[in-house]
């Protein structure tokens, strides 16, 4: 009885460290915002999970020599590389241009052709409470080119965080405020499981998003 009793705790510890790794791989989505059908970036960024992570990517191309206002990625892929119910969609983004840097993700920059906002909605997210990684600079050598994301969600306002004005946006070392900015503890809950991502001008005065990861807090629900 000793013996089956061991056994069948052997199981259990087994499969949960079975399943383990599967469910904390599945709590991060990659996106890069870019051009062509695919994104060349694999691994981490400021944040990651192995040098394999995959990366998403919206392209403003429309496939037929054009270029999208509006566009839409249905069932993002997790890092893990296992497929997802969570969408995007993107508003106002048709421009890409290069910043002159070398990370696959981060070099380059979608913007709109006019002075407005972009705005980037994430649909059907898991319920729980997120931490928002958002990568925003323009450029080559334009300081000022820098990213002001605003976040909403379930009628919460998260506020405004902008990415740096200073030459720190070059360095090869992710910094939080030079690169990017971090909006934690973003809430998901009821039926609107979105979330509302808002560029503004920055500085120079033209919207910029170059990437973006969402990484749900391990034990939200």
């Amino acid at each position: 009885m000793r013996l089956k009793n061991l056994l069948t705790v052997g199981v259990m510890i087994s499969q949960v460290g079975y399943f383990t790794p599967a469910l904390y791989s599945q709590s991060l989505l990659n996106v890069d915002f870019g051009i062509g059908t695919s994104s060349a970036k694999v691994g981490y960024a400021a944040v990651g999970k192995s040098d394999n992570d995959f990366w998403n990517l919206y392209s403003r191309d429309d496939g037929n020599g054009g270029y999208r206002d509006f566009g839409a990625v249905n069932n993002l892929v997790w890092a893990d590389g296992s497929v997802s119910s969570v969408g995007l969609t993107v508003a106002n983004a048709p421009g890409a241009w290069l910043n002159g840097l070398d990370d696959p993700m981060y070099s380059v920059y979608l913007y709109p052709f006019n002075s407005d906002n972009i705005t980037v909605t994430v649909t059907d997210l898991p319920p729980g409470r997120y931490d928002l990684y958002l990568y925003g600079h323009g450029g080559p050598g334009i300081d000022s080119l820098n990213a002001v994301f605003e976040v909403l969600t379930g009628g919460k306002n998260y506020g405004t965080q902008a990415t740096t004005t200073g030459s720190e946006w070059t360095s090869p070392v992710w910094e939080e405020g030079n690169q990017y900015v971090v909006f934690r503890g973003v809430g998901i809950s009821g039926s609107d499981r979105s979330a509302t991502i808002i560029s503004h001008p920055g500085a120079y005065g033209l919207a910029v998003i170059n990437g973006m990861q969402v990484v749900r807090q391990n034990g939200s629900n």
